[in-house]
């Protein structure tokens, strides 16, 4: 048995090295070998697989050429693009797989300017799939909502198209707002609303407020920001309303613990005001240092000459003189008394 396997490998392979690299070549390559050299120099024509081979090693360089010369990411241009670029949110997701709802919402968008391009961005995925691959397979959570990034041609058109804020288009209030000029948001004209269900929408806050807290029921609201998770796109249980007047902010805070009723999962809401919150000083293991409304004070620092520093009875500054002692006080008599102690001794 041995005899025979020691005989088979010691034949030689039937595969022809060289004839191999010869083809591999001619695939990627121009070719090499001095018959087809002199073939061209005569002026003849190559044969069709040689032709091939050529253009295909022609495209590759251009191909590889143009992706090294072209820049992936330039902060200048982007930053020009942003200057006309809205933000669309409360979009149903219905919109991404119709071409016609599509070409609705372009329509809407068209009298203030030309579009030059739309993208929709923060869904919701059903399966592990990559977002950009749910979003080509339609693979999307129903009855859920996105966003739009609608990019004009001319900046002024941008700003003006920020004026549809509010309006209805597919059953959803729409929250339009500039990427680069943003409306800033007014604690006094807001409210926080939490006790919110993970599946909670927008458009159930809209609704509910506009009811509440408008005569007419007519939009009284400047935007809702339900706050998610970036990965899963699931709500936290909690939002941010932003009125357009103060009245309907006290209005809004009248409806605290009471049932969301244009919800599909009605709970008990609690509403209150928003303030700003101070940031209590956070340790950090890592570093051991604390960590106190965004400034960093590293442990055994010093105290500088100018600087406040807290139990100092000395006007709070550190370097100042220290006050002289009350000779009848109860320190001065007892170190007097422990001076007269050692001197008896």
């Amino acid at each position: 048995m041995s005899d025979s396997l020691a005989t088979l490998f010691a034949q030689p392979s039937r595969i022809d090295n060289k004839e191999l690299v010869a083809r591999k070549r001619t695939l990627v390559e121009l070719p090499k070998t001095e018959e087809e050299e002199r073939a061209l120099e005569a002026g003849q024509q190559p044969n069709k697989r040689t032709k091939r081979a050529a253009d295909f090693a022609k495209s590759r360089k251009e191909e590889s050429s143009a992706t090294t010369s072209a820049p992936k990411y330039d902060p200048v241009a982007e930053k020009e693009k942003n200057k006309r670029t809205i933000f669309i949110g409360n979009l149903p997701t219905a919109i991404m797989a119709s071409k016609k709802s599509t070409k609705e919402l372009k329509a809407l968008f068209k009298p203030f300017g030309k579009i030059e391009s739309m993208r929709f961005r923060s869904f919701a995925v059903q399966s592990n799939l990559p977002r950009k691959a749910a979003y080509i397979l339609h693979n999307v959570k129903d009855d859920d909502t996105t966003n739009c990034y609608m990019v004009f041609e001319k900046e002024e058109d941008s700003l003006k198209a920020v004026e549809l804020n509010g309006t209805v288009f597919m059953d959803h209030h729409l929250r339009v707002d500039h990427v680069a000029q943003p409306l800033k948001h007014d604690n006094k004209l807001s409210v926080f609303v939490g006790n919110l269900d993970f599946e909670e929408t927008e458009e159930s806050l809209w609704r509910f407020f506009n009811e509440t807290c408008s005569p007419d029921k007519s939009n009284v609201i400047a935007n809702v920001r339900l706050v998610r998770d970036s990965k899963t796109n699931y709500g936290k249980g909690f939002a941010i309303v932003q009125f357009t007047d103060t009245n309907y902010v006290s209005k809004a805070l009248l409806q605290n613990k009471k049932e969301l009723t244009t919800s599909k999962k009605p709970r008990e809401l609690r509403i209150t005001r928003c303030r700003n919150q101070t940031v209590a000083p956070v340790k950090d293991r890592k570093l051991g240092s604390a960590v106190k409304a965004g400034k960093v004070v590293l442990e055994g620092e010093r105290a500088k000459k100018g600087t406040r520093v807290k139990g100092i009875k000395n006007g709070g500054h550190a370097g100042g003189k220290k006050k002289p002692r009350n000779p009848e006080g109860r320190a001065a008599r007892r170190s007097k008394e422990f001076r007269q102690k050692l001197g008896a001794k």
